[in-house]
């Protein structure tokens, strides 16, 4: 069942966009984070930040310990988006829905992690979750929705824009070799 509301099911109009009437956002369940894990593998190796030290091997213990977390935390929700007839997972995006901001303590929705299988990059397919949390966000009352994104990572950040979110603070780092 589509947790998705007709306006946000509409076809999207972006040059390359696919149908959105083809996926369906669903809540996603323990049984789903295999395949995620496997996607988020693929994506994140892209998006390391060229500050960390991190490793593909990193990657790979990395994941299955992130996932194992997230699975098993109720402070966390999994929003999929999988294509309607195949239920093949285009991305998904994992939300913490009661996160309280540790300087004015607001509720907000933080966007743990947002993953599109790369060979739907450029279709807009992150449209539909982000209209779902942002559904969500407001049936909670919370006033913001937040997210961190890699410096490097200048697709994210553009997208980002796109959605109505500002550049709020920077978060600096400083390797200690």
């Amino acid at each position: 069942m589509s947790l998705l509301t007709a306006e946000a099911n509409e076809t999207v109009k972006a040059k390359g966009a696919i149908p959105m009437e083809n996926f369906v956002v669903r809540l996603g369940h323990e049984t789903d984070v295999p395949v995620l894990r496997d996607l988020a593998k693929k994506v994140w190796s892209v998006n390391l930040s060229p500050l960390r030290a991190s490793s593909k091997d990193f990657i790979e213990t990395g994941a299955d310990q992130f996932f194992g977390v997230v699975a098993k935390n109720k402070a966390f929700t999994i929003l999929i988006l999988e294509e309607s007839d195949t239920q093949e997972v285009a991305g998904f995006l994992i939300l913490m829905l009661d996160f309280v901001e540790p300087l004015t303590l607001e509720k907000e929705t933080y966007f743990m992690d947002v993953v599109i299988d790369p060979k739907y990059w450029g279709k807009s397919l992150w449209k539909p979750l982000f209209k779902r949390a942002e559904e969500m966000a407001r049936e909670r009352n919370n006033g913001y929705l937040l997210a961190m994104i890699t410096a490097s990572n200048e697709r994210s950040l553009a997208t980002f824009k796109s959605w109505g979110f500002e550049i709020e603070r920077y978060q600096v780092l400083k390797r200690l070799d």
